[in-house]
């Protein structure tokens, strides 16, 4: 996802009224100085939380505010904005340093929610702080605040004690009530990102309810909190600032802390709950996992009922700000954070995004959606075997293969524009391709280089060198294993998917399929053992493990979470095919009913994937080398999946040598060569766009939006223009059969129809209608040579947000 600096006039109107403290409570605050996010409904009415925004690097002038509105609007409490501001304009300065500008609020809240840095607060302004402090109150400080406050020397302040330096009160507010003051940075910012562990030790604990681990952008901290802490989530260093990155070689021995709460008993004897996170800057607030920690954070300090999940959705557009140093959004003021009226909408020219419709997909799921195009590899003792499907009881030693090539099979891959590759790391069979501690049917008994190999190892550590994602199917159904069926096997599967999750590197998705049981080897019981798939794998807890260690991770199967079988093994997808899904009563190896086409409305963003071999079975066979897809197949296979939506991950069996056969290859490179060719050039580049109607006719939603190639901008309507038309004029006749179309995904999927005309002999004519247009639409069809092409927008329940659209022409045009 890019991370786009946020012009003043992108700022989201919230779904908020926002009020000041003048007429809603006895502070004497001017509006523009604040804001104020009166609670809605929810567990939170009647309690106010005043939150302190003040550090010059990670935009915590865009964090707090973010966190303000989802404590109000989804949770119900009354939250106060503070902020450093200029003394000469009144606009936020986080460079302000000895400036709070309605530190009065603090004297009326219920909790302070903090991101300081090295503050030098006049003793007026302290002397709220301190007395909140003193009164108990709960606190929640990010990042930077463990060094909040800092007095130069000599200073005559009555509050120099709790300066981070202090060696009165040794470390100051810091150490002495958060746990913790600065010390230094371990992760380097912008090359080192950060991943947080959740300590499992601590599953139970009510802070942790529905977190699991979290991506945060910035770099580490060297923190040492007080023996009384108790930590909740240690840090991965990574060589990178992607979720995807590898651990860092040498920074994660020990694991810095990450998250921790205490319970401090104050100097007037009163007791704070404090919980302190060294993450918290604007772009780590993507994660939705750190805002669950940060919700729930609040109802502990409250000494409320935590939610199971609590609802931590975005409010508003947030695109937060890179951090940097200056680089802070210059000229904005606490009121432009507020909800406008119609009148001052019109006045500063700032138009509200479309609100999102339906189901949206998550993070992960929009990493997932750019991929489209990638691999599967099944490779195990079938090869060897010329089976399908192994019984179980195949010796190891079957699994010898000649001449395996990590690098051939990847590059193969990556030459055909593959995204990534998944790894048969387990078949039915049970035959292990990594040497598991829990099972000797694996590699390490295999006389291949003398039992010390690993398939999966070698395949990642290749995808990576190629820069492709790795992901891993770890069959379900084990054939060999002599406790399947009965719920001893199910520690033992689990066990073999976090070895999998933990040893490897990212892992982009993890692959369940609805084999569930049948006759089998079963460690020489030689017997038919079914068990019932709704409730044997106890699914739910089986996910949580892949959301613990890889929670960018997208999980495959029949009923999800986050991607579906397409309902078939061709690699077609409906028409339509929606991305939505009722995910109610659906469960791996149930029903099929709906898969292929989704379901619309739909309660969950559940998009479909379209699995499909390359020959006819999944596993190589030398009788199949002359009955490999074809170029022209593979194309139609892509434009029924990619083209209807759904990602396309396409199975390349290594053959006997362990490398793919010469003939997947030479259908793979003609396959490629005419896809490059057709989307070389977009022909509507450079053509001028008009649409009937433009969002507030702002340029945010312009119709130029279309031809930018970014995911990430849209063209948008008024919420009452549904059915709006868009005309591509080309400037001179142009010939094309393909056009290719996107939605705008965070607002979910809008549009239900459209149609395609060509202008003709001084009319619009029809060439071609759809229904639903997801991550992308591919109309392929005949050659069409025309001046003009419209889009209609012939039904959507609410306003389209479109991303793209693009006219492409396949190779081989014929002559005019």
């Amino acid at each position: 996802m890019n991370l786009l600096p946020i012009k003043k006039e992108m700022f989201t109107p919230l779904l908020i009224t926002a009020l000041t403290l003048l007429g809603s409570s006895p502070d004497p605050v001017h509006a523009a100085d604040t804001v104020v996010y009166e609670g809605r409904s929810g567990p939170g009415v009647g309690k106010h939380i005043v939150f302190l925004a003040g550090d010059e690097e990670y935009r915590s002038e865009e964090s707090l505010p973010q966190m303000a509105r989802i404590l109000a609007e989804r949770h119900g409490f009354k939250c106060t904005v503070l902020f450093s501001l200029d003394e000469k304009d009144g606009t936020i300065n986080p460079n302000a340093s000895k400036n709070l500008t309605g530190a009065e609020a603090l004297d009326h809240a219920d909790a302070i929610f903090m991101m300081l840095r090295f503050r030098q607060y006049p003793d007026n302004v302290m002397k709220h702080f301190v007395d909140a402090y003193l009164a108990g109150k709960p606190i929640i400080a990010l990042r930077t605040s463990t060094h909040a406050f800092q007095y130069n020397n000599p200073t005559n302040s009555a509050y120099a004690r709790y300066s981070h330096n202090s060696k009165v009160w040794p470390g100051g507010f810091g150490r002495q009530v958060l746990g913790e003051t600065w010390v230094s940075h371990l992760g380097d910012n912008h090359k080192e990102a950060t991943r947080g562990v959740v300590d499992t030790s601590l599953k139970n604990d009510v802070l942790l309810r529905g977190v699991g681990n979290i991506f945060a952008d910035t770099g580490c901290y060297h923190v040492n909190p007080q023996p009384d802490s108790t930590i909740l989530v240690r840090a991965d260093i990574l060589a990178g600032t992607t979720p995807d990155a590898p651990l860092h070689p040498t920074k994660n021995t020990p694991h810095q802390p990450l998250a921790w709460y205490r319970v401090h008993k104050n100097e007037a004897g009163n007791t704070n709950r404090v919980f302190c996170t060294t993450m918290g800057s604007s772009t780590d607030l993507l994660d939705e996992n750190l805002r669950r920690l940060l919700v729930n954070s609040v109802y502990w300090g409250f000494n409320m009922k935590v939610p199971a999940k609590a609802d931590v959705r975005l409010v508003g557009d947030f695109q937060p700000s890179a951090y940097s140093f200056n680089g802070f959004r210059k000229g904005v003021k606490p009121d432009d954070l507020a909800m406008p009226t119609l009148t001052k909408q019109a006045k500063t020219g700032r138009v509200l995004p479309p609100k999102p419709f339906g189901p949206v997909p998550t993070q992960r799921q929009l990493r997932w959606h750019e991929m489209e195009f990638y691999g599967f590899l099944h490779f195990t003792v079938n090869t060897f075997t010329d089976k399908e499907w192994g019984y179980g009881d195949e010796s190891e030693a079957v699994f010898n293969p000649t001449d395996f090539d990590a690098n051939q099979i990847v590059k193969a891959a990556k030459e055909a524009g593959m995204k990534g590759l998944i790894l048969t790391a387990k078949h039915h069979d049970g035959f292990c391709l990594w040497p598991s501690q829990y099972t000797e049917h694996s590699v390490k008994k295999s006389p291949w280089r003398n039992g010390k190999s690993d398939v999966v190892k070698e395949i990642s550590e290749a995808c990576r060198r190629h820069g492709l994602r790795f992901g891993v199917y770890l069959s379900p159904w084990d054939r060999n294993h002599a406790d399947y069926a009965h719920p001893k096997y199910l520690t033992y599967y689990r066990n073999q998917l976090r070895e999998l999750l933990t040893n490897y590197g990212d892992i982009f998705t993890v692959w369940f399929d609805g084999a569930n049981g049948g006759d089998g080897f079963y460690g020489g019981a030689k017997e038919k053992r079914n068990i019932d798939n709704t409730i044997y794998y106890d699914w739910e807890n089986t996910r949580k493990i892949v959301r613990e260690l890889m929670p960018m991770a997208v999980m495959f199967s029949d009923a999800g979470p986050d991607m579906r079988w397409v309902g078939n093994e061709r690699g077609i997808a409906g028409d339509p095919c929606w991305a939505t899904l009722n995910a109610a009563n659906r469960y791996p190896g149930g029903t099929s009913d709906g898969l292929n086409s989704g379901e619309r409305p739909g309660t969950d963003w559940i998009p479909a994937e379209c699995d499909v071999s390359i020959r006819p079975g999944w596993f190589y066979h030398a009788k199949e080398d002359a009955r490999v897809k074809t170029p022209a197949q593979l194309l139609d296979i892509y434009y029924q999946s990619v083209g209807r939506g759904a990602d396309l991950n396409l199975n390349l069996p290594p053959d006997r040598r362990g490398q793919i056969h010469e003939n997947d290859i030479a259908s793979l490179r003609d396959f490629r060569r005419i896809l490059d060719a057709t989307f070389a050039k977009d022909l509507a580049r450079g053509a001028k766009l008009t649409a009937s109607n433009t969002r507030g006719a702002a340029k945010q939603f312009a119709p130029k939006n279309l031809l930018d190639q970014k995911r990430d901008t849209y063209w948008a309507t008024d919420d009452n223009v549904t059915t709006p038309e868009l005309v591509i004029d080309l400037g001179k006749p142009t010939t094309f059969n393909v056009v290719s179309l996107r939605e705008y995904l965070p607002l979910g999927q809008r549009i239900d129809a459209f149609a395609l005309d060509r202008w003709q002999d001084g009319r619009w004519v029809e060439f071609a209608k759809g229904t639903s247009i997801g991550n992308r639409r591919l109309v392929r069809g005949d050659y069409i040579t025309t001046a003009k092409v419209r889009l209609r927008i012939t039904q959507a329940t609410v306003c389209p947000a479109l991303s793209e659209i693009g006219l492409y022409a396949e190779p081989g045009l014929p002559k005019h």
